[in-house]
């Protein structure tokens, strides 16, 4: 296994034993899905410090959106802003713009992660990611958003032997399902 894949490897256990231990406590299989996005962010930084020679672009991008990603979370901004600043921040679009960022650079991921692939069905899949991702960001629905982290993921999965940075699809997909789990249960 590579280094990226031992960080993938590392956070998705990770997220599972604390899930798991939840379950032994409480009864419930709960995910700490408000540090996602924190895990994404970090496990980007870890994983683009190693392929930073071989991915410069996407190992300057990955970062990016992975602090956009925490940008966008209100749960982080609270840290740092007492409840009235927090209800002034909450009524602003600056969190909504983050997120909005955010998903333009999935989108630019996506493309620059895989735009080298000349397989029909490959393009196609990607194509179909691209639109659920945008459709995801317009109409706040989070089962597209995951299905089209799935077929990037699956796309990624091809590739982990010559671009190991794909790792991070695979993480981002399992840490916007885990979220899912937790919120629906």
């Amino acid at each position: 296994m590579s280094k990226e894949g031992r960080v993938i490897a590392l956070a998705i256990l990770t997220i599972f034993i604390y899930a798991f231990s939840i379950l032994l406590q409480k009864g419930a299989f709960i995910f700490p899905f408000p540090l996602n996005e924190i895990i994404f962010f970090i496990s980007a930084l870890a994983i683009s410090f190693h392929q930073f020679k071989k991915e410069k672009f996407l190992s300057v991008l990955f970062p990016i959106v992975g602090c956009l990603f925490v940008l966008s979370s209100e749960f982080y901004w609270a840290i740092f802003f007492n409840a009235q600043q927090m209800e002034a921040f909450s009524n602003s679009l600056a969190t909504d713009l983050f997120k909005i960022f955010f998903f333009i650079g999935l989108i630019s991921l996506i493309y620059l992660s895989f735009k080298e692939m000349k397989n029909k069905l490959v393009s196609i899949g990607l194509v179909f990611s691209i639109l659920g991702i945008i459709i995801s960001l317009i109409i706040g629905h989070q089962f597209i958003e995951i299905a089209s982290l799935l077929i990037v993921s699956v796309i990624s999965i091809k590739r982990l032997a010559e671009k190991p940075i794909l790792n991070l699809w695979i993480l981002l997909f399992v840490l916007e399902i885990t979220k899912l789990w937790s919120l629906a249960g």
